[in-house]
């Protein structure tokens, strides 16, 4: 997604180089640049529609009560937004299978209950990555420059990006966490409509000499100590993946693998190791279960496989052990629960599975985060993944 929204503002930087070129020249641009970014994230194909449509707002606020103006402008919107739409519409059109055609019993849209922290979380999702502390830290500072600026009139501003910002951050407010079977949809909006925002202002500080060096250094080493963390978090989290890989190879091709998380509450996430989760407590090892199908040839029930939003399908007896929505590692106490939703009903027969992937292994392990003792055996300890294999239930004759 992320991927997907730096190319949509790589498209916006070279969108004036394709309209100079011609119509032709900066539909088909257009086109491609969307259909790009629709491979990465559809969210991040609508970050690059707004921002054109930014562009052809354009820096100043025009007159719109002129009927000149404003058919120029409304012809222009629409002039615009065919190119980006095409790409999208053919996905629609060619899909066997309609993205937003939803599984039976479930609902379009779903919301999470309303908290304003919740929503302020939300909105500030660009800044949150792996240190909470100096992720605030940044914000804050962006955000009193840029407030700075405005309060003091030491600015210029690009109203279509000023607008275009408004209308993704205000949607964000509204937006559901869930659409379709895709989740976490709430914060997708608030990522590019803090981008779009800041793109949008231009303070102009009377600063010069050592005042603007000293300023520009402060923000050039916050930036460079903020990729260094991050790239440290990431470089860590190889070690996990290490850590699952070398689990793993005890796993014959063809078995099933059931993956299993050790959860943490919010008071013990300090121990965990660097970048082991990120922005709160969403933990960043949620996916790797699925080198099992890669590199183990395995089945893991915690594949996307929704249809019309993802191109795995899961078939033959797998499907009664498939939850289709998955992503998410599975906590213990939904072992055998019968209360689970629809989409965990076969966890009630978990024991059909060859393995079980533990997962967070080396994190203190509470009560209701304790594998049953009966009926497992241990195959491999590699700290963060311990791998375990579920020995059939003896058969008692009759």
């Amino acid at each position: 997604f992320n991927i997907g929204v730096g190319l949509a503002l790589i498209g916006a930087v070279i969108d004036d180089a394709l309209v100079r070129r011609g119509r032709l020249a900066s539909f088909c641009g257009r086109a491609i640049i969307a259909a790009v970014t629709l491979l990465f994230h559809p969210f991040a194909t609508l970050a690059y529609g707004g921002l054109i449509l930014a562009m052809v707002i354009g820096r100043e606020l025009p007159d719109l009560r002129s009927p000149r103006v404003f058919a120029g402008k409304l012809v222009g919107t629409i002039t615009a937004a065919l190119p980006i739409a095409l790409p999208v519409a053919l996905l629609l059109a060619l899909s066997p299978q309609s993205p937003l055609e939803i599984a039976p019993g479930r609902t379009l849209f779903g919301w999470s209950p309303f908290s304003v922290p919740g929503k302020i979380g939300d909105l500030l999702t660009a800044y949150r990555a792996y240190v909470p502390w100096f992720d605030g830290m940044i914000a804050l500072i962006t955000l009193a420059i840029a407030g700075l600026a405005i309060s003091l009139r030491r600015c210029s501003v690009h109203t279509g990006l000023l607008l275009a910002g408004l209308a993704f951050g205000a949607l964000a407010l509204v937006m559901p966490a869930r659409i379709g079977d895709a989740y976490w949809v709430e914060t997708r909006l608030p990522v590019f409509a803090t981008f779009i925002l800041l793109a949008s202002i231009r303070p102009e500080f009377a600063l010069t000499g050592r005042r603007l060096a000293g300023v520009a250094a402060l923000l050039l080493t916050l930036g460079l100590i903020r990729t260094a963390l991050v790239s440290a978090a990431w470089l860590r989290g190889q070690q996990d993946i290490v850590s699952v890989q070398r689990a793993m190879s005890e796993v014959a091709p063809g078995a099933s693998v059931l993956p299993i998380t050790n959860g943490l509450q919010k008071g013990e996430l300090g121990a965990a190791p660097l970048g082991r989760y990120f922005a709160g407590n969403n933990p960043a090892f949620w996916s790797y279960p699925a080198l099992a199908v890669v590199e183990r040839r395995a089945f893991v029930p915690t594949l996307w496989t929704v249809p019309g939003q993802h191109a795995l399908r899961v078939t033959g007896e797998w499907q009664a052990m498939s939850g289709a929505f998955g992503g998410l590692p599975i906590a213990v106490r939904e072992l055998g629960n019968r209360a689970n939703p629809p989409a965990k009903q076969y966890l009630s027969s978990w024991r059909r599975f060859d393995y079980i992937l533990h997962l967070n292994a080396d994190m203190p392990i509470s009560a209701e985060n304790r594998l049953p003792e009966q009926g497992l055996e241990l195959v491999s300890d590699q700290g963060f993944a311990r791998l375990y294999r579920i020995v059939p239930a003896p058969v008692v004759p009759r």
